[in-house]
């Protein structure tokens, strides 16, 4: 069962209407049905069934995030299977979905101008166009080599992935708002919000936490170069957080609004400190 509450714009709470919604009220459509897994985007949403791993999309449809094709918005939730597969976990970003399959394989759909996909990505054109290059049914990522994936977030442009062996793989562009307005200020980065310099040498955004690309097949794959293995990860618009094994978490990117909660507003190339437990009010140190 699904109860969903708050603004109900591009019938992003599957109540089959736009009307907002003041407090939880119960998803007609999915009354009655065992879900394990919730993520919700900026304009859609998606459930995994219980017991039998297949899908329940709603919301907004204009880039294909429903995976069915129609480019239709979806009022109520609407049934969506991968091929001979059975769903354990999806995420929504703004306008794009992933999911990971039990056998841990990751198949993505939706908006892919900065290659959030992980497929071998063309120029953006508008949706509707006789040439969109939109994919809108869930294809597989091949980029992952043998990577079986264990977790899966979407950003704004980036899905990044958690294997099964502790790392993090991450397609597209990671805190792609603040990597892109550091290599605009010259350089070959810039060195994040303020033009700092962790590396010695000029670094990006991100460029001390993240690996060189690695172009197979087209698809760009950046490994995050993590000094534990990493337990739980989520993405914001433009920035993400890596929970490691020893409970430190790391944070990277864009960092306009404090949201990487090092106590000022510089983008950073990377992070840690304590994670905040029922016994620690606060964060007790902080690698600047």
């Amino acid at each position: 069962m699904l109860l969903t509450w708050g603004c109900g714009k591009d019938s992003r709470l599957g109540q089959g209407d736009k009307d907002d919604r003041l407090k939880p009220t119960i998803v007609e459509t999915l009354r009655g049905v065992r879900l394990s897994c919730l993520a919700l985007g900026q304009n859609h949403g998606g459930a995994v069934v219980e017991g039998n791993g297949s899908m329940y999309l709603w919301g907004a449809a204009l880039f294909g995030q429903l995976g069915d094709s129609s480019l239709v918005e979806a009022t109520v939730p609407r049934m969506l299977s991968l091929p001979g597969r059975r769903v354990s976990a999806i995420s929504c970003g703004p306008s794009h979905t992933a999911a990971v399959a039990e056998d841990g394989s990751v198949w993505t759909w939706g908006w892919n101008r900065d290659g959030q996909l992980g497929y071998k990505f063309p120029g953006y054109t508008e949706v509707g166009s006789e040439d969109c290059d939109e994919p809108c049914v869930p294809r597989c990522v091949d980029g992952l080599g043998h990577d079986k994936a264990s977790a899966v977030s979407c950003g704004q442009s980036c899905t990044a992935v958690l294997t099964s062996s502790g790392g993090v793989v991450v397609l597209g562009k990671l805190a792609g708002a603040a990597v892109s307005a550091a290599k605009s200020r010259g350089g070959d980065g810039g060195g994040g919000g303020n033009g700092s310099d962790n590396s010695g040498g000029g670094g990006g955004c991100c460029r001390s936490l993240i690996s060189d690309p690695k172009l197979d097949s087209g698809v760009v794959v950046h490994r995050l170069a993590l000094p534990l293995c990493a337990s739980s990860i989520a993405c914001g618009g433009y920035h993400m957080l890596v929970l490691l094994e020893d409970q430190i978490l790391w944070a990277v990117g864009a960092n306009s609004s404090g949201q990487l909660g090092v106590g000022d507003t510089r983008d950073r190339e990377q992070e840690s400190f304590d994670v905040f437990t029922p016994r620690c009010s606060q964060c007790v140190r902080a690698l600047l």
